[in-house]
């Protein structure tokens, strides 16, 4: 197995061919990509800033899982009390419930 380098042809020439290329299933290639630590930071940042924005989507989940399961059960409280004031000919008016 033999490795070439080839130092006088980086690719970033055509960057959009280089980026949007299929990788062989043979290939054996190190690409070293550099960024400053400022560009790092930002990353550091915006991923924090995903995670926080994850966590929070997920707590909003929970939270509308939960009141669906509490408005469930409401309406199936609504739903037996209307039966009961059925059977003693009680008249009230639930609407919207089926």
């Amino acid at each position: 197995m033999s490795i070439e380098l080839d130092l006088t042809d980086d690719g970033r020439h055509d960057l959009g061919k280089f980026w949007y290329s299929v990788v062989p299933a043979n290939a054996q290639h190190i690409v070293i990509h550099m960024r400053n630590a400022a560009d790092i930071d930002s990353l550091i940042d915006e991923n924090n800033a995903l995670r926080d924005h994850i966590k929070k989507l997920q707590q909003d989940i929970y939270s509308w899982s939960t009141l669906h399961v509490k408005y469930q059960e409401a309406l199936d409280d609504l739903r037996e009390l209307r039966k009961i004031l059925k059977a003693y000919d009680i008249p009230f008016d639930f609407r919207s419930l089926s």
